[in-house]
């Protein structure tokens, strides 16, 4: 289908830029990633944004539409030397639909189609940005320790895993479960609770990603930088980014030669399902 396409173009697009770039960019793109500065946009949105403009040679700052947001709102204009040079991101294509509820009454609701490609500026693209006052674009204010202790315990009976707590040197591991067993994840118990949720959120990925199958022929260096990338864009759209040295330095230490890139479709596939499961967790 053609939205599908589209949706499909864009991934492609964003794997094709991420595989261009150099490790110092990809890691600039992935410490962009964890600043929550575009957190109103969407993992997707913010990925493409991010690489558009490293591959431009600047970070953006403020991003908006230009007549919803920069006209409408702050009364500035796009330099025309800059307007072809927009930034491209995905806009959800709707349709109102009405239906007859159980009390006979209309009612109208949004229907999402595709998406459809639209257009955004940074503020370093207007006439005039010194007369903007910046402003926070990031709904994201992080969860509390007692919240993230929660969080892991309703995450064993939902995802069918043993936590175990022990003393070790570093990290954590999962160990692989055999038939009619459940797998077991074992962390650090003296390192803090956050560096524990991330490596329990780095071995969850591992699994959605299904690096413990017989079929996955990736390297063991490509499933960890994978893996830690999901769990670094898990925290830190959550606003948990206190982890980001650590995670930039694991992924450096797999990717020593600069040659692996994350595979951007199924990590984004993971962290949306596992960050919706976070969320949801009442």
């Amino acid at each position: 289908m053609k939205n599908n396409n589209q949706l499909e173009k864009a991934l492609n697009k964003l794997n094709s830029q991420i595989s261009e770039m150099t490790e110092e960019q990809l890691i600039k793109f992935l410490t962009n990633m964890s600043s929550s500065r575009l957190g109103k946009y969407s993992l997707l949105n913010q990925a493409m944004i991010y690489s558009q403009c490293i591959s431009r040679g600047f970070e953006p700052t403020m991003i908006g539409a230009l007549k919803s947001f920069w006209i409408a709102k702050h009364k500035s204009r796009v330099k025309k030397s800059e307007f072809s040079k927009g930034i491209w991101i995905l806009c959800p294509k709707l349709y109102n639909k009405k239906f007859e509820n159980s009390d006979g009454n209309l009612e109208t609701v949004s229907v999402l189609t595709g998406f459809k490609y639209g257009r955004v500026y940074d503020i370093s693209q207007l006439e005039n940005p010194e007369n903007i006052k910046m402003e926070a674009q990031s709904k994201v204010t992080g969860i509390s320790e007692d919240k993230i202790k929660y969080i892991m315990d309703r995450m064993k009976s939902e995802y069918d895993i043993e936590i175990k707590h022990m003393d070790f040197e570093k990290g954590g591991h999962i160990e692989r479960a055999k038939q009619g067993e459940k797998q077991i994840i074992k962390l650090n118990s003296q390192l803090p609770i956050t560096t524990n949720f991330k490596t329990l959120i780095h071995e969850l990925a591992h699994s959605k990603l299904k690096h413990n199958t017989e079929e996955c022929n990736l390297s063991r260096g490509q499933k960890e930088v994978d893996a830690e990338t999901t769990a670094y864009l898990v925290l830190s759209q959550l606003g948990l980014v206190d982890e980001k040295e650590s995670s930039v330095s694991y992924i450096k230490s797999w990717n020593f030669e600069g040659n692996l890139k994350p595979n951007v479709s199924e990590i984004f596939s993971a962290v949306t399902e596992i960050e919706k499961y976070i969320k949801g967790v009442k």
